[in-house]
């Protein structure tokens, strides 16, 4: 889907655009069933160890992991996601769909015909029982990248693979938020950073989609993804990053992959190549620093638990 006058308009007015069925099953139904056998097999283990007393394979996808959440200790919270993020597992459905048509079209429309794929690449299962609570803090993307990459254009694309709606964790973006100037960094309970830095308020608005929507954003655009209310429920969500091919990422110990070029298509990786450069970098570098923080391990972000800036005093660690 390559993006039309309205929706041009309305990305670069609002800072943001919802793109109606631009996935189609046949691009999603594969990494739905990859990640189903990963979580059998999770389901499996925690199984043999009695941590759980059913592996509960009726359930769907929407509503299984969560379920099996709920009954494991406080202790075990942090195996839910863990090796479930794009980098961990590897997987070649989810490396087909970096490369979707559909999806490229539309980020094309943004970013012209040579794109490539940062680092910032992931796929999080955000269940109710045990949900994080820096999914709820507002933030801008620019934070997670280093200085190197503050002029390049980013575009991320989020889409959920199920649908999710205000009580079940979908996206809330601050309208106009991405005219500041000054960048603000941390994670924060409200918009009122922003605000107070732009010297203006900004309206939020909630960002319901169904299962093959896509929201293209930009770096600089406040926003966060809302609490999940009902306790077996399971918004699994993708985050892919994109740019022009030959900027910098900002995050340069972590590889970038080209995803579409009409220079030179050869330059595209295979999914051999793909997980081989991931390997090799993570054994490399095993942990990544946002610019406000500390070395943050690549595999503990899914449980990694942020303070409020707001809530953080002189002298106590930021993590």
């Amino acid at each position: 889907m390559r993006l039309g006058p309205a929706e041009l308009a309305a990305f670069r007015r609002d800072g943001f655009v919802v793109l109606r069925g631009v996935l189609p099953e046949s691009s999603l139904s594969p990494v739905e069933a990859a990640y189903t056998r990963l979580v059998d097999a999770k389901a499996s283990d925690w199984l043999d160890r009695g941590l759980i007393r059913d592996a509960r394979p009726e359930l769907p996808f929407s509503a299984r992991l969560a379920v099996l959440a709920a009954e494991l200790p406080p202790s075990e919270l942090s195996e839910v996601s863990a090796g479930l993020d794009i980098y961990e597992a590897l997987l070649p459905e989810v490396h087909r769909l970096t490369l979707d048509r559909h999806l490229l079209d539309a980020v094309e429309s943004l970013l012209g015909p040579e794109i490539t794929l940062s680092p910032i690449q992931h796929i999080r299962p955000h269940v109710g029982a045990g949900d994080r609570p820096d999914l709820h803090l507002w933030h801008v993307d620019k934070t997670v990248t280093h200085p190197a990459a503050d002029d390049v254009e980013m575009i991320t694309a989020w889409f959920p693979l199920v649908d999710v709606t205000k009580e079940t964790g979908c996206m809330q973006f601050a309208l106009e938020g991405h005219t500041l100037k000054e960048l603000v960094t941390g994670h924060h309970r409200t918009p009122r950073p922003y605000e107070a830095a732009a010297g203006r308020s900004f309206q939020v608005q909630d960002a319901p989609m169904r299962r093959g929507d896509v929201v293209l954003f930009g770096p600089m655009l406040p926003h966060r993804g809302q609490h999940i209310e009902p306790r077996d429920f399971v918004r699994w969500s993708v985050d892919l990053r994109f740019q022009q091919t030959g900027t910098p990422s900002g995050r340069p110990q972590w590889p970038s992959f080209v995803v579409r070029s009409a220079a030179n298509s050869a330059a595209v990786a295979s999914h051999a190549e793909w997980a081989a450069r991931w390997r090799t970098a993570l054994e490399q570098n095993p942990t990544f620093t946002h610019r406000t923080s500390g070395p943050i391990a690549a595999t503990a972000g899914n449980d990694k638990t942020f303070v409020p800036e707001e809530d953080r005093v002189p002298g106590k660690p930021k993590l």
